[in-house]
C-alpha cells in the first residue's frame, strides 16, 4: 500500500485522466471511422444511380439518331467506367475515391454477387457502345439483357448500401456502449476517490482536530490519537502525540512544584528549547526564595530568643533591686 496521501490521490486522479483520454481517443477514432463510412455509403448509394443510368443511356442510344447516339455512347462509356471503378474500390479500396478496403465478410460476399451480375451487364453495355448497327442481333440481345437484369442489379446494390449503413450504425452503437462503460467506470472511480478521501483524509483530520481541541481545553488525560498510518496525517498524529506527552510532563512537573517538591529537574528537550530552561529557572528561583524565607525565619527565631533572654535578665535585675531595698 502506498505510504503518502499524494501518491494515493495521484493514483485516483491518474486513473480518471487515463479513462478520460481513452474515452476521447475512442470517440475520435469512431468519428474518423464514421467519416470513412459516410464516403463508402455515398459511393455505394451512387452505384444504384449508376445502374439505372446505364440502362437509361443504353435505351437512349437505341432511340436516338446517329449523331445523338454517338454522344450518348460517350456518356454510357463514362457511366460504365465509373461503376466499374467504384465496385472495385468498394471491394479493394481506392485512394482516389477515398475508399478503404472492405473487411466485413458478409459485405464482401454481397459485393462479389453484385460484381457477378455487373459482369454480364458490363459486357452488354460494351456491345451497345461499340456496335452501331441497331439491327444487329448482338445489339438487340444486349439491350434485352440489360432490361432483364436491371431490377436484379438494383436490388443487389441496394442490399450492399443497407449492409454498409447497418455496419456504420453498429459502430455507433458500440461507441455508445463503450461510452456508457467508461461513464460507469468514471462513477466507480469517483466513488472510490470519495471513499478514499473520507477514509484517508477527512476522518483522520477530524480525529486530529478533536484531539487538539481536547489539548487546548487542558485535558491531557486521553489525548493519544488512534491513527497508525504512515502517511502525512499519521506523521502529524505522531507529532501531536509527542507534543501532548511533553505538555503532560510539564503538567506533572508543575503539580510536583505545587506539592512543594522543588527537587524537580527539567531536562532540555532540544537546542532550540526555550520552555524547559525557563521552567528550570523558575524552579531555581523558587528554591532561592524558599531558602531566603528559611533563613529569615531562623533569624527571627534567634532574635526572639535574644529578646526573651533580655527580658529574663531585666526581670532578675528588678527582683534583686527590690530585695536590696528591703
Amino acid at each position: 500500500m502506498t505510504s503518502n496521501i499524494k501518491t494515493k490521490l495521484a493514483l485516483i486522479l491518474g486513473s480518471t485522466l487515463l479513462l478520460l483520454l481513452v474515452t476521447v481517443g475512442a470517440t475520435f477514432y469512431t468519428a474518423r471511422l464514421q467519416k470513412g463510412d459516410a464516403v463508402v455509403i455515398n459511393i455505394a448509394g451512387r452505384q444504384r444511380m449508376l445502374s439505372q443510368k446505364t440502362i437509361k443511356e443504353a435505351y437512349t442510344i437505341r432511340l436516338s439518331e446517329s449523331e445523338k447516339a454517338a454522344e450518348y455512347r460517350k456518356k454510357l462509356r463514362k457511366t460504365v467506367n465509373l461503376f466499374e471503378k467504384s465496385i472495385h474500390g468498394l471491394k479493394d479500396g481506392d485512394i482516389e475515391l477515398g475508399l478503404p478496403p472492405t473487411t466485413n465478410p458478409e459485405i464482401l460476399a454481397q459485393i462479389n454477387k453484385v460484381h457477378d451480375i455487373w459482369a454480364g451487364i458490363h459486357e452488354s453495355a460494351e456491345i451497345v457502345i461499340t456496335v452501331e448497327d441497331k439491327t444487329d442481333n448482338r445489339y438487340l440481345s444486349a439491350i434485352e439483357f440489360l432490361g432483364a437484369k436491371n431490377e436484379n442489379l438494383l436490388h443487389e446494390v441496394d442490399k450492399v448500401v443497407q449492409m454498409y449503413e447497418m455496419a456504420a450504425s453498429q459502430k455507433v452503437q458500440r461507441l455508445i456502449v463503450v461510452l456508457i462503460i467508461f461513464a460507469l467506470l468514471s462513477v466507480a472511480i469517483f466513488a472510490i476517490g470519495w471513499r478514499a478521501y473520507g477514509h484517508y483524509i477527512a476522518k483522520p483530520l477530524q480525529v486530529v482536530v478533536a484531539s487538539l481541541d481536547q489539548v487546548a481545553g487542558g485535558d491531557l488525560s486521553n489525548s493519544k490519537i488512534p491513527i497508525k498510518s504512515n502517511d502525512e496525517i499519521g506523521i502529524l498524529a505522531k507529532s501531536i502525540d509527542h507534543f501532548s506527552d511533553t505538555l503532560q510532563n510539564f503538567a506533572n512537573m508543575l503539580k510536583q512544584i505545587g506539592d512543594g517538591d522543588l527537587s524537580v529537574d527539567v531536562p532540555k528537550l532540544s537546542d532550540e528549547d526555550e520552555l524547559s530552561p525557563a521552567a528550570q529557572q523558575m524552579v531555581k528561583n523558587l528554591r532561592h526564595l524558599v531558602h531566603q524565607i528559611s533563613e529569615s525565619s531562623s533569624n527571627m527565631v534567634d532574635g526572639a530568643g535574644q529578646v526573651s533572654d533580655s527580658s529574663q535578665s531585666l526581670s532578675q535585675g528588678s527582683t534583686q533591686q527590690a530585695a536590696s531595698l528591703e
